[in-house]
């Protein structure tokens, strides 16, 4: 894993470009031209999405309701897996002797980078798919659904 780091960073990021396209094409669609609209919603979701990840409030303390929504946050999935990446899989010593107190911290261990990589995906194809149904809604001359 330690050659190999810059792939896995590629990944990443690549799955959370594709997922913010479709939230952004979300966004367009449900504006629909107001610019207003548009600016309102991307700053709603975006303080959402930093209350909802781990740097101002940790996962473990949030309520039930808070905790399933941070589910749909792609900047924490994001920032859990480079954290794991740049500290984890026994890069800051032996991890079986000593605790890493930001995994600890944070309650992540090595084997949730393959949930944040499944999660990434959930969320690109989740909002690649509601952006392709407001699309299809938006293009239907004859009103079928």
């Amino acid at each position: 894993m330690k050659a190999d780091i810059f792939w896995h960073i590629y990944l990443v990021l690549s799955l959370a470009s594709l997922g913010f396209q479709g939230l952004a094409h979300i966004f367009s669609l449900v504006s629909r031209g107001n610019t207003a609209l548009l600016a309102i919603l991307s700053i709603s979701v975006s303080l959402l999405a930093v209350l909802l990840d781990d740097y101002l409030v940790l996962q473990h303390r949030l309520p039930l309701f808070f905790r399933l929504l941070s589910h749909l946050s792609i900047p924490r999935f994001v920032y859990e897996a480079l954290i794991m990446l740049q500290y984890g899989f026994g890069r800051c010593g032996n991890a079986d002797a000593k605790v890493q107190s930001l995994f600890y911290l944070m309650q992540i261990t090595d084997e949730d980078y393959g949930f944040c990589l499944l999660m990434l995906l959930a969320n690109l194809l989740l909002y690649r798919a509601v952006a392709l149904l407001l699309l299809l809604k938006k293009a239907n001359r004859w009103r079928l659904w």
